[in-house]
């Protein structure tokens, strides 16, 4: 079974279905031709990547998330897809020890006027 295959925002940005096209072929291409065409794609990838960043500077901005913690949060959920399993167990304990620290960081002033 083909294991599902995720593509950053940011590959969403600068791959195009021709480029993945061209990196199909790859494979398929002579030997002594291989080297070059593969060069020839990470160059116009790196131009989207140029174009891109010049046409909108906030493309890949997670900073309009206001939460420190909420965008801590979901960067870490991003991660886990690319991850094994053991590292997507070890980020779900972060992530819970995480939330932890929030709550007790929001109920502690409640707890001094007990105390």
């Amino acid at each position: 079974m083909e294991q599902e295959q995720f593509i950053t925002e940011y590959d969403g940005l600068v791959q195009t279905r021709e480029l993945q096209m061209l990196k199909a072929m790859l494979p398929f291409v002579h030997t002594k031709s291989q080297m070059p065409l593969a060069i020839l794609i990470q160059t116009m990838e790196f131009q989207n990547t140029i174009r891109c960043f010049k046409e909108n500077a906030n493309a890949l901005s997670a900073f309009s998330m206001t939460n420190e913690s909420e965008r801590r949060s979901a960067m870490l959920q991003t991660l886990k897809k690319f991850c094994t399993p053991k590292e997507r167990e070890t980020i779900d304990t972060i992530l819970n020890i995480m939330c932890v620290m929030e709550n007790y960081d929001k109920e502690e002033p409640f707890g001094r006027l007990i105390t």
